[in-house]
């Protein structure tokens, strides 16, 4: 019951969304209408994921410094998941920065909940300017929570490739989510970027079946973060995984939050040694 508890103010606020945005109107006055609706979810997503991690405190930079450590490596961009903005993962820019790094970030429209098949179009674009203003080959994707799912996307569909390098998933349910007794007001409801993870959707089942060429590293916690029910799905077949919360967990429950994730020095030092790793 405890547990049910927890995750009912996450599941609750993304159902709100579904609600408001397949109600929201196609004129230009209802569009800037949904621009200002979304600012203010983004708020009220902040406050809840406060509220249930418990966090109020940002942080400046994460790890151990290693200044000039990413010094003529591959350009990192950092895309969020719902809800999320740039802020979401200031922290881990900050810290790549700081370590010599080339990165970027961007925020999805629709805070993160619209289709993920457009989303993935957007990371090439993105890619393909960076790769433009570096002259870099490639470059790696970093993935938070859903924006995983989208990183692997535009890096796997479609053939595979597109100037991706590595894609980190940070917090990213790779195997599918399920909403549990609530899946049937999920798919009538939920937005479309929501309803294209549940498990056993095309996208995730496409997901796995091209996998196998891609370079992706999965990080995530072995007890529950509060959003992710089970955390086994976080892991990729055949693909390496990394715990960051061990000896860090209350019974099944991870001490590291699905929001205090991308604040932990852990989590930074590992994909910076997945950043940094010979390929």
């Amino acid at each position: 019951m405890a547990r049910r508890r927890r995750h009912l103010p996450i599941i609750t606020a993304l159902l709100v969304a579904g609600v408001a945005m397949r109600r929201r109107r196609r004129t230009s006055e209802g569009l800037d209408e949904v621009a200002v609706w979304e600012r203010r979810f983004r708020r009220l997503w902040r406050s809840i994921v406060r509220r249930v991690d418990g966090v109020t405190a940002g942080v400046a930079t994460l790890g151990s410094p290693l200044p000039g450590a990413g010094t003529d490596r591959t350009p990192v961009l950092l895309v969020g998941g719902y809800a999320n903005d740039e802020r979401s993962m200031s922290a881990i820019g900050r810290s790549l920065t700081r370590d010599g790094f080339h990165v970027r970030s961007m925020t999805m429209p629709h805070f993160g909940m619209g289709d993920l098949h457009e989303q993935k179009d957007l990371i090439r674009t993105r890619v393909e300017l960076i790769r433009a203003e570096t002259g870099a080959e490639h470059v790696d994707v970093i993935g938070y929570s859903s924006g995983g799912f989208a990183a692997r996307a535009a890096a796997q569909l479609d053939g595979g490739g597109h100037g991706i390098g590595r894609v980190i998933t940070i917090a990213t349910g790779n195997a599918g989510f399920s909403f549990g007794r609530l899946n049937w007001i999920a798919d009538r409801v939920a937005p479309l970027g929501v309803r294209q993870i549940r498990r056993g959707s095309h996208l995730i089942r496409d997901l796995h079946d091209t996998r196998g060429a891609a370079d992706v590293v999965s990080i995530g916690t072995h007890g529950m973060d509060g959003v992710v029910p089970n955390p086994s799905s976080y892991a990729i077949d055949g693909k390496t995984f990394h715990a960051i919360d061990a000896g860090r967990r209350f019974g099944p429950f991870s001490r590291v939050s699905h929001a205090a994730i991308v604040r932990d020095d852990h989590t930074y030092e590992t994909l910076r040694s997945e950043l940094l790793a010979e390929r």
